[in-house]
């Protein structure tokens, strides 16, 4: 076993440690007053202001006052959060690239008209989790802030 002149461990020492504060630092957290949603299998959760209600039916939906935004948080056992070259961005209608990197995938599709003849926009996040990957989708209809759908994106994250 080969031993490292000290200088070179504490350098290991230092980044390793520095990596484990930064990752604290950097881990989405919830603002004072939010209420938490996980997903149905507890693993992710995410932040929903106080307006917002969690629907008891579905669990990791919230739903924002007149349903003009909401979120979906779903867990995926397994997976990797993995960034989209232009082909699979122009497959899922990426619209407009906030985060593609390894940690973060994060994007929007295209304004879409439904069968009730509403016009919603999809805001996709996927960020890694506890043995997988945390998902969110928040759709926004006309009206809908989206200053206040970033921050709810910034909120997903491994339940805790």
């Amino acid at each position: 076993m080969k031993v490292l002149p000290l200088k070179t461990s504490v350098l290991i020492a230092t980044a390793l440690i520095t990596t484990a504060l930064a990752a604290t630092l950097f881990a989405a957290s919830i603002p004072a007053g939010w209420t938490t949603i996980k997903d149905a299998k507890g693993a992710c959760q995410a932040g929903i202001p106080p307006d917002f209600t969690p629907n008891p039916s579905f669990k990791g939906l919230g739903e924002g006052p007149g349903q003009v935004i909401s979120i979906q948080i779903v867990s995926q056992a397994g997976a990797k959060v993995r960034p989209l070259n232009d082909l699979a961005q122009k497959a899922v209608r990426v619209d407009k690239m906030f985060d593609n990197t390894n940690d973060k995938l994060f994007y929007s599709t295209a304004p879409l008209k439904g069968f009730d003849g509403k016009t919603s926009t999809g805001w996709h996040i996927t960020v890694t989790g506890n043995g997988g990957t945390c998902a969110g989708i928040i759709t926004l209809l006309p009206g809908a802030s989206e200053d206040l759908a970033r921050k709810i994106a910034d909120t997903l994250g491994p339940a805790k």
